[in-house]
């Protein structure tokens, strides 16, 4: 996938991603965070001091903060009881204290509610406390009654009767709007059995109660959790707008990305495919001081330079190829030549081995001549571009004595080298001797030219079928880069005017024996070696 769009999918991916994750799941982590929070905003009681007393400064400064409501009991008694509204009757059994929020907020007439101090009243209410505090249900006075329509209705609530007269009435000073719905969650209290607790009240709303027991105080706080479910519409109104805010900002930030990054990134991948198809045409149009802009400026002093290298190489490559046919021309004029001198040299030579019977060095002058005659004739044959192995003849010989004759002609050349070579058995292998002769020969003259001080031969049989040669010299080792270039025509890692061919024609020669052969760098040597096909016979 191409860069620009690659980078477009990202971004969409991303947008889709925030989208579908708060428009799926926001409603239910919203609503799970804010109660996890509230409730640990709840359990952060801070209004008792360090002499296990209340600080009605910091409880009030509580309720305002957490939006709840707080009862505080010490030994049955309401601590805080001025938070609320309430009045207190006079009965046979003691004095009751009833509790009104809630009363009030619920009450079926829209008459204003009043007490007299004294007055005779019944009351059907709910105990809270030790029997002392009561949430009313119905008040029945003289001339009115009172009845709170809410828990008017319930069926499952216990409830007792009080008979008495009023004495004392109190309004609270301190204003909670949870206060008036959530006075019916006292009637709880009695049911806590740990620390935090949860109920659904009349409303249907969630009410939490938390109790906390801290220096002989009971802390009861209440909060009752709006019904988030009805808040969401709204936020579903937001997330709407939210999701398209985001689409237009992806469409900014890719088309941003579009025009500073992806733009100069595409027309930098067809500068460098220009310049791969050696189009050094320069039209380098990001100007910026920046990575990109840096990256344009490296590969335009990348493309100046390759182009002058390939220009000098063009330059090299034509005259080399000018010297390599002026250079083959002569070879093959020098071949066409020799051949007269040879063939004079090998009459005379028979002459003399008329005359000197039995000298072996004169079979070696005629057959080195013979060889250097056919040696001419497949040179010149080079020229129509005939191959070495067409002429190979295999045949069974000992290659022992090949090596022996090489050392013996270039004995003169050798005699400043110490040569290890003590092998005198006889290993028959299929070949074409004159041929494996010039592979050995030209080894041998490669090694007394590169030789320090020493020369070793060994010959080894590595199979049943093989038999592998080697001729090492203690030379300077060849670097690692020229040891696959040296079978090379016209290669040389030498400045001695040497043509380079002496290797070239014995890679030729040995791939048509089909042998295995090569060079090795030794720890303090060089190693020339090939295989040939040992005769089973």
């Amino acid at each position: 996938m191409k860069l620009k769009p690659k980078i477009l999918l990202i971004l969409a991916l991303m947008f889709f991603s925030i989208v579908a994750l708060e428009f799926f799941s926001g409603e239910f982590y919203f609503e799970k965070f804010f109660r996890i929070q509230k409730q640990k905003q709840l359990m952060n009681v801070d209004f008792i001091n360090s002499h296990d007393e209340i600080n009605m400064r910091k409880l009030r400064n509580f309720q305002n903060t957490t939006d709840s409501v707080v009862l505080i009991v010490k030994d049955n008694k309401i601590v805080n009881i001025h938070d609320f509204d309430y009045f207190s009757i006079q009965t046979d059994e003691g004095d009751k204290i009833i509790l009104l929020n809630a009363f009030l907020n619920n009450l079926y007439s829209d008459d204003r509610f009043y007490l007299v101090d004294k007055e005779p009243i019944k009351l059907i209410g709910i105990d809270i406390l030790a029997g002392k505090y009561y949430l009313p249900i119905s008040i029945q006075c003289i001339d009115r009654v009172y009845e709170d329509y809410k828990f008017a209705t319930m069926k499952d609530l216990r409830t007792s009767s009080i008979k008495g007269n009023v004495y004392a009435t109190s309004d609270s000073d301190f204003f909670s709007p949870q206060a008036n719905t959530l006075v019916e969650s006292f009637s709880k209290l009695s049911d806590m059995k740990k620390e935090i607790h949860m109920f659904t009240n009349s409303n249907g709303q969630d009410v939490e109660i938390i109790k906390r027991e801290i220096e002989g105080y009971k802390i009861f706080i209440f909060y009752s959790y709006q019904n988030l479910s009805s808040v969401f519409p709204t936020l579903r109104v937001y997330f709407y707008f939210k999701a398209i805010f985001l689409l237009l900002l992806t469409l900014v930030i890719g088309r941003f990305f579009d025009y500073f990054l992806v733009n100069p990134i595409v027309h930098l991948s067809k500068v460098t495919e220009r310049i791969s198809k050696l189009n050094f045409k320069n039209d380098i149009i990001y100007h910026r001081n920046d990575e990109i802009g840096e990256l344009y400026f490296k590969i335009d002093e990348m493309a100046y330079r390759l182009e002058d290298v390939i220009k000098l190489y063009r330059d090299e490559a034509e005259k080399n190829i000018i010297k390599k046919e002026e250079l083959e021309e002569k070879i093959m004029s020098f071949m066409h030549e020799i051949k007269t001198p040879l063939s004079l040299i090998m009459g005379f030579t028979e002459l003399m081995q008329d005359k000197y019977k039995n000298d072996e060095d004169f079979n070696i002058i005629i057959s080195e001549a013979k060889r250097l005659l056919r040696l001419s004739e497949e040179t010149l044959l080079l020229e129509n571009n005939s191959p070495v192995k067409e002429n190979i003849i295999l045949a069974r010989f000992d290659i022992i004595p090949v090596i022996k004759l090489g050392l013996y002609i270039y004995q003169k050349e050798l005699s400043d080298k110490k040569i290890i070579f003590n092998e005198n058995r006889e290993i028959f292998v299929i070949g074409d001797r004159e041929k494996i002769e010039q592979v050995i020969f030209n080894l041998l003259k490669n090694g007394y030219n590169y030789a320090k001080s020493k020369i070793i031969i060994t010959v080894n049989k590595i199979s049943d079928d093989k038999v592998t040669i080697s001729i090492e010299n203690d030379g300077e080792p060849i670097p690692e880069a020229d040891l696959h270039k040296i079978w090379n025509k016209f290669y040389t890692t030498s400045n001695n005017y040497q043509r380079g061919l002496g290797l070239y024609i014995i890679s030729n020669i040995l791939k048509a024996h089909k042998s295995k052969y090569g060079v090795i760098n030794r720890e303090n040597s060089v190693k020339f070696y090939f295989t040939l096909d040992l005769d089973k016979e």
